[in-house]
């Protein structure tokens, strides 16, 4: 009882986040994917300059941030597939709870099977670089983002 309850949560919430996401999107379309991509890739290699990679480790790197993009564009078309049938299963007249059930699951499992991908890469850099420029990339994650990561709340 208590899981289909999670699993009714979970859907609502997924159903909502991608209305937002779809209202969002036709408000923002001048900002495709592939403008988000290329601005991306111009970052990591903007910071991977200023923490003072080598070549070999800038190359390195480059390689794995290509591995994520290859793999996200990818989760990104799946789930894009994906949720259009879950939205026609769910708007056609005799909507199969079961089938919806279950491919609110699959999209569940391919999420944590992309985050456990990129968590895997994550790691590749991180024993790439060495304990200063990891140092140097907190500072500067830090100073970007907050000090989020200290924090107990």
């Amino acid at each position: 009882m208590k899981i289909t309850k999670i699993k009714i949560i979970i859907s609502s919430l997924i159903i909502c986040a991608l209305f937002l996401f779809g209202v969002w999107h036709s408000k923002h379309a001048q900002f495709t994917h592939e403008k988000m991509i290329k601005l991306v890739e111009k970052q990591v290699v903007k910071v991977l300059d200023q923490i003072n990679t080598t070549p070999d480790q800038k190359q390195q790197i480059i390689q794995i941030s290509n591995q994520i993009k290859t793999e996200a564009n990818d989760f990104r078309k799946q789930s894009k597939t994906r949720y259009k049938g879950i939205f026609n299963e769910l708007l056609s007249d005799n909507s199969d709870s079961t089938k919806l059930h279950a491919d609110i699951d699959k999209s569940i499992d391919h999420l944590r099977q992309f985050g456990h991908s990129a968590l895997d890469n994550f790691i590749k850099i991180h024993k790439i670089l060495s304990p200063e420029q990891r140092a140097d990339l907190k500072i500067r994650f830090e100073s970007t983002h907050g000090n989020s990561l200290n924090s107990s709340s």
